[in-house]
């Protein structure tokens, strides 16, 4: 590897990563010292966040290592600046202010380069389990116990891995240092889309170890024009552990001195290998090779799940949500509503804070009564009355919010607090509870059509039963003791005291004398 840096972070990155296989190798030859039935089972080692973090940075660092190096026009290790030693949101500034990519873009090839790593590590779990295993079954062929196993050395135990230092480290190397070279040349390839140069030349490391790929392509050099097609094919790495990489020529005085030139035979690319990062994309992907080893280790679902969570940012929880749009597409991938009536769910309209409103009180209902899901339908934004917060329609569950409120959700706020204030609605509600009384009003309509009665009848009874239970009867009592709402009319009444039986810390007597009757009549 010609960076000096990418030693450095490997070296860093290495020692993490072999302590904890080291340990977890320990802790499963002990298991099978008590068990030694686990051998015939196919287990997999369990994921470590520590490791697959070590291995994330160094693909991470990797990857904006050559991105500066190549934007900067020197050759390899010259750089001003050791992006290396940067933690990764100074790395982003650093390089951002370079215009070479939008910050966006960078944390998108940073997950890319996340998941490469979660996918290697996971794979290499299996790998490196499937040998300690031939390793142990070696040692009792030799007729030793696995107690004898177990007293070796941690040097001899992580070299029988091939992930020892000094010569016994071969599965590091190809493994891991593949991993790197490719993230290096990807950000090289990065660099140089951004900073054009005139022509690239290959460039490998002329040892023993130089394989016939890439002494063909690089003794001597291959020198081409920037804008050659021969770049689509021959982008290294061009095999596992390949040290081959790019470098840029500006100077139209170098190209003249050393023209563009041809491979000195046609050696190809191992399969896998060898295209060019950007235009495909599928640099972060897995191999074929991958793929069937993950299958065989049983952990190529845990991969697919990592890859919607780390690149396809599948959102999941109102904490992920960054946007309007984000909470509408959990609120449908919840199944809350009638089926065919969640993908018509639309916040189109609301603001940030205000869409997270409507959210919390759906949560809040179907978290107290779960059996109230795909009861009812969607809920939309649309432009309503001046003076009306939203409404519901009772028989169907829809519910409608105003725009003109929703779209603003401090002035929202603003509005509701001085409906508290004046004992329209209750004390120790605020306006995410707006979308608890629509709710009432559905649960209303619910129970009609449950028992067959008309909703204004259902109100009525519920209304009559928890005045009684709390000894009140007039409507200054309602007032005084719900909302000057509530003492409208008994539909009214319901949806205010569901409103504050939900969001109330403490709801007041009516309120919590409510909640006991409509859960009696829910069961």
């Amino acid at each position: 590897m010609r960076n000096r840096k990418l030693d450095e972070i490997s070296f860093s990155a290495y020692k993490i990563i072999s302590t904890s296989y080291l340990k977890r190798i320990r802790n499963f030859i002990e298991q099978v010292v008590s068990n030694p039935d686990i051998l015939q089972t196919q287990k997999v080692f369990t994921a470590d966040s520590q490791a697959i973090n070590a291995a994330a940075t160094l693909i991470v660092k990797s990857l904006l290592t050559g991105i500066d190096s190549a934007s900067t026009g020197k050759r390899f290790d010259d750089q001003n600046i050791d992006i290396s030693e940067l933690p990764f949101e100074e790395a982003v500034l650093y390089l951002s202010k370079k215009d070479i990519l939008p910050a966006a873009e960078y944390y998108k090839l940073s997950d890319k380069a996340r998941f490469r790593a979660f996918t290697v590590s996971r794979i290499a779990d299996g790998d490196i389990m499937e040998r300690v295993k031939a390793l142990l079954v070696e040692n009792l062929n030799e007729g030793k116990s696995l107690s004898d196993f177990l007293r070796k050395t941690d040097t001899e135990i992580l070299n029988g891995c091939g992930l020892g230092g000094k010569g016994g480290g071969w599965y590091w190397e190809n493994v891991y240092r593949t991993n790197v070279q490719t993230a290096y040349n990807v950000g090289r390839a990065i660099g140089y889309e951004a900073v054009p140069p005139i022509a690239l030349e290959l460039v490998g490391i002329g040892d023993s170890r130089q394989t016939d790929i890439c002494r063909s392509l690089t003794q001597p050099p291959v020198r081409k024009l920037y804008t050659d097609a021969f770049w689509k094919t021959h982008w290294p790495p061009f095999h596992f552990g390949c040290r081959t990489t790019v470098r840029a020529i500006y100077d139209p005085a170098e190209l003249q001195e050393k023209p563009v030139s041809e491979p000195v035979s046609e050696e190809k690319p191992q399969k896998g290998f060898g295209t060019y990062p950007i235009n495909k994309g599928n640099w972060w992907r897995e191999l074929a090779s991958m793929v069937r080893r993950a299958k065989k280790y049983g952990i190529q679902k845990e991969i697919e799940i990592a890859k919607k969570i780390i690149v396809d940012k599948k959102i999941t929880t109102l904490s992920d949500a960054k946007t309007t749009a984000d909470v509408e597409k959990i609120m449908k991938d919840k199944n809350w509503f009638i089926s065919g009536s969640n993908e018509k769910v639309s916040l189109t309209g609301a603001d940030f804070e205000s869409a997270k409103s409507i959210f919390m009180g759906y949560e809040k209902l179907f978290t107290k009564y779960p059996q109230l899901k795909n009861k009812f339908e969607e809920i939309i934004v649309k432009r309503l009355g001046q003076r009306t917060y939203a409404r519901s329609f009772l028989m169907s569950g829809k519910i409608e919010v105003n725009k003109v409120f929703y779209k603003d959700y401090k002035n929202l706020v603003e509005q509701y607090k001085n409906d508290v204030k004046s004992k329209w609605h209750p004390e120790g509600t605020d306006a995410d509870g707006i979308i608890l009384h629509e709710l009432g009003h559905n649960i209303n309509g619910f129970l009609s059509i449950k028992k067959n009665m008309p909703y204004q009848t259902i109100s009525v009874d519920i209304k009559r039963e928890v005045l009684k239970r709390c000894g009140l009867s007039s409507k200054k009592d309602v007032e005084d003791g719900l909302s000057r709402y509530a003492a409208v009319k008994p539909s009214e009444f319901f949806a205010e005291a569901f409103c504050e039986f939900i969001s109330s810390k403490q709801p007041r007597l009516i309120a919590r004398i409510f909640g006991e009757v409509l859960t009696e009549w829910l069961k």
